[in-house]
């Protein structure tokens, strides 16, 4: 990921007592043309002030699933 130029735009962000949601578009810019655009939230779980939980949904899993498996081969 180091020679991907990731860049993001914050879209949304969500606070509760016990959740942090933020939405947001990714999108790479890789020399070798091997790149990902794509929308992205993480759902963080809070106990205690400490984050017990995250979870990354992707809008199209199987595009980050062969992004990320195209630049391990």
């Amino acid at each position: 990921m180091g020679q991907s130029n990731v860049k993001a735009e914050k879209l949304v962000v969500g606070v509760n007592d016990n959740y942090v949601v933020e939405c947001q578009h990714i999108w790479t810019n890789r020399d070798d043309g091997h790149n990902l655009d794509h929308y992205w939230c993480v759902l963080w779980k809070f106990d205690n002030g400490k984050i017990t939980e995250g979870r990354h949904l992707a809008a199209d899993q199987h595009a980050v699933d062969q992004f990320f498996t195209e630049l391990t081969n």
